[in-house]
């Protein structure tokens, strides 16, 4: 014989049972804002975009190829010392030494000790005077002064140009009477004086006096 169930026994059992869903309910309600914030995963691209900025090379000091191979060009002061020293290798000589009227002539000597050449410059000037390159049987002329006579005005700079690697080029222009030639000089200091260590007639492949056949 069945015994009927009470009703506050069912309705009891009714609460319960609300009460569990209820607390399932709860439980994902709660979870619902950390599935709805950022994931994890987004703070690392932050980072990496940081970083990457930061590494950049334009937030980097400039290291450029121009910029280290003319480190080394001289200074204003020593393209000007560079210069000046290039001028003594010539010396000025009265024509009579009895009469101071009768004018002077810059010529240069390169055997003069005082003459500003490199020891591997006046080697080389050597071996061709040796070999009668300055004779009449080929340039015909001291090389230095550009003719036979010398120089009838003091020689003047046009131009000095620092170089890399901390050559000084300059050109000097000498003078017999209305006629003019230019010499191009390179310079380098040695031992704290600056020294000719190049001479060029014009600007083809001999025009470097080191040349097999420089031009004259």
């Amino acid at each position: 014989m069945r015994i009927p169930t009470p009703l506050s026994a069912r309705h009891g059992a009714a609460v319960l049972v609300v009460a569990g869903l209820l607390a399932m309910t709860g439980c994902s309600s709660s979870s619902a804002p950390g599935s709805s914030s950022a994931p994890p995963t987004s703070s690392p691209s932050a980072s990496q975009s940081t970083s990457s900025s930061v590494t950049s090379p334009s937030s980097t000091p400039s290291q450029s190829p121009t910029s280290v191979a003319t480190s080394d060009v001289p200074q204003a002061a020593d393209v000007r010392a560079a210069a000046a020293a290039a001028l003594h290798l010539y010396t000025r000589t009265p024509n009579n030494l009895d009469d101071p009227s009768a004018g002077y002539v810059w010529s240069s000597d390169p055997t003069d000790p005082q003459v500003p050449l490199s020891a591997q410059l006046r080697s080389r000037l050597a071996v061709l005077t040796a070999r009668d390159w300055f004779s009449d049987q080929h340039c015909g002329e001291n090389y230095i002064d550009g003719n036979q006579v010398g120089l009838t005005r003091a020689p003047t700079v046009v131009s000095a140009i620092g170089e890399p690697g901390g050559t000084v080029q300059v050109v000097l222009r000498g003078y017999l009477n209305s006629e003019h030639r230019d010499l191009i000089v390179v310079m380098s200091e040695v031992d704290g004086s600056w020294l000719a260590t190049d001479l060029r007639r014009g600007h083809g492949a001999d025009a470097s006096i080191f040349s097999a056949q420089p031009a004259c």
